[in-house]
């Protein structure tokens, strides 16, 4: 599907959508990879108020908005390290997550920074890869007990 998608920065009243369609990105993106429980974990203790939290941490968001569907995927960067980003997984392989990134860059270098690194779930290292990043290493992060698999990836 066609339509025009937009890139700018979080608003107030996009965080709803974000945990909706984060909720919907790890369950259904990355669930497959995971167990139900290690889903479960990751996705505890998420609230729409979280994001705003993260912005006072000193995280920058990056939005993409389809026009007429709303909040298609974000990401976020603080410093050289991009922390996130989800797409939800109808409009994935689209290019907005690339994107996005290139947003987050724009923004980090504008502020004097240069992402250089980026912490994934492993089935995301190709994608990372194509965008200059190389695997450090493979770690686990526990939440709740849960292992969650990821790479860690940097670039020069």
């Amino acid at each position: 599907m066609q339509i025009p998608i937009r890139i700018r920065r979080l608003r107030g009243g996009d965080t709803a959508q974000m945990l909706a369609l984060h909720t919907a990105a790890v369950t259904r993106a990355c669930g497959p990879a995971l167990s139900r429980q290690a889903v479960a974990a990751w996705l505890s203790g998420r609230t729409h108020s979280g994001f705003i939290k993260l912005v006072h941490k000193g995280e920058r968001f990056c939005i993409a908005e389809g026009s007429g569907v709303g909040v298609l995927g974000f990401a976020s960067w603080r410093g050289d390290e991009l922390l996130s980003l989800y797409i939800h997984p109808d409009w994935q392989g689209l290019g907005i997550g690339k994107r996005l990134v290139a947003a987050c860059e724009g923004q980090a270098r504008a502020d004097g920074w240069r992402l250089r690194r980026v912490t994934a779930i492993p089935t995301a290292e190709s994608f990372y890869a194509r965008l200059g990043f190389r695997r450090l290493r493979h770690s686990l992060r526990y939440k709740q007990g849960q292992a969650i698999p990821q790479v860690e990836m940097v670039r020069d």
